[in-house]
């Protein structure tokens, strides 16, 4: 016969605010086409704030932790703070961070877990393995303030990828 298959789809969108809340949208896929808050996260419990222009991802970057985890910068505190799906905080990374920097969580390594990758104004990156905690493949870039940084798998291989806002893209080696 004829059948269509119906797959189920959860995407969610995650949003931080400078009212110590994290919010995720979610929209399951289905015919209504409404995306909804499902969870409300309270941040107060931590000694970490998201402020304007901190920066905000998500990746499985803890494997003992089920789903993935919330990674956001607090400048003024100068950590890279990671949280479980509940908010609760699971390490907070020392990181010189600067207004206008730029921050992705991905795989790089091809491993199962994702890296933290911070890219700096001062021209550099690095990329932060969590089961080690410790930086690694410190590089130069030439990255300006509010550039964008993302990373892929490309061919089994991690590439991370500076967006220029002199209308570049280029792969940072």
């Amino acid at each position: 016969g004829n059948e269509r298959r119906r797959h189920s789809l959860l995407v969610e969108i995650v949003m931080a605010d400078r009212d110590d809340r994290i919010h995720i949208f979610s929209w399951n896929g289905g015919s209504q086409l409404k995306w909804k808050v499902t969870t409300a996260l309270d941040t107060t419990d931590i000694p970490y704030e998201f402020h304007d222009y901190d920066l905000l991802a998500v990746g499985d970057v803890d494997l003992a932790e089920p789903g993935q985890e919330i990674v956001f910068s607090d400048r003024e505190a100068d950590k890279i703070v990671v949280l479980n799906r509940t908010a609760g905080l699971l390490r907070a990374i020392d990181e010189n961070l600067q207004y206008g920097d730029g921050m992705a969580v991905g795989n790089i390594y091809g491993g199962s877990e994702a890296e933290i990758i911070h890219a700096s104004r001062d021209d550099s990156w690095k990329i932060f393995y969590y089961p080690d905690d410790q930086w690694y493949g410190a590089g130069h870039a030439d990255f300006e303030q509010f550039d964008g940084v993302e990373v892929r798998m490309v061919d089994g291989v991690g590439e991370i990828i500076d967006l220029d806002r002199g209308d570049k893209i280029r792969g940072l080696d």
